[in-house]
């Protein structure tokens, strides 16, 4: 078995695992938090793939800063040459699961994100961003816009229970938190279009 097929089996199996379960037992319903923990673990397959992955960067919560994100993509640039870049391995690839993850999350708990989660998360597209900028050379002219593309829609016509249907849901909150995340999403949207001038 080659290492490549090796690294997807993990992800292969733990997404084939609640569809072979309820084809097995069509008459046992699967507890919503047997859902989340495997969308959970599903998650984690697809992050820790990440090759060029910077936890603490991520994981702050003390706000965007130019120098922070010009060192990552230093790193990035500089492992690429030995490693050679993957986009199936890229932090935009696992965006849309950690989304839906956190609006599984937050349904299950009857919530609604906090200040935290949208720091984490605003750095989280952040880095994606940076990662395709610095280490996949895209110079798409969307992918700003792309990346940070998330929040309410009115007009969201995604089949309720899947995953672009919860992650809108999770958006959905009172105008204080909606006015927040937009103001935290800008100040990371502000901090890419510098790194953008500072590195073309």
């Amino acid at each position: 078995m080659s290492s490549e097929h090796s690294a997807y089996l993990p992800l292969q199996m733990v997404g084939s695992f609640l569809p072979m379960f309820r084809a097995l037992h069509p008459n046992h319903n699967t507890p919503v938090e047997t859902s989340f923990r495997l969308r959970l673990l599903q998650f984690a397959c697809i992050f820790l793939r990440q090759p060029h992955l910077s936890v603490a960067s991520i994981s702050s919560a003390t706000g965007p800063g130019q120098s922070e994100y010009e060192d990552h993509g230093k790193g990035l640039s500089s492992r690429s040459s030995i490693e050679g870049p993957r986009q199936d391995l890229a932090l935009q690839a696992s965006l849309p699961s950690f989304l839906a993850l956190s609006a599984v999350q937050n349904a299950l708990q009857e919530s609604t994100i906090t200040e935290l989660w949208m720091r984490l998360a605003a750095g989280y597209m952040a880095q994606a961003y940076a990662e395709q900028v610095l280490e996949y050379h895209n110079s798409r002219s969307d992918l700003l816009e792309n990346t940070f593309r998330w929040s309410f829609d009115h007009e969201c016509v995604a089949e309720e229970g899947s995953d672009e249907w919860l992650i809108n849901e999770m958006f959905d909150a009172d105008a204080n938190v909606i006015n927040l995340w937009e103001k935290i999403k800008n100040e990371h949207i502000r901090a890419m279009e510098y790194l953008l001038q500072h590195t073309s």
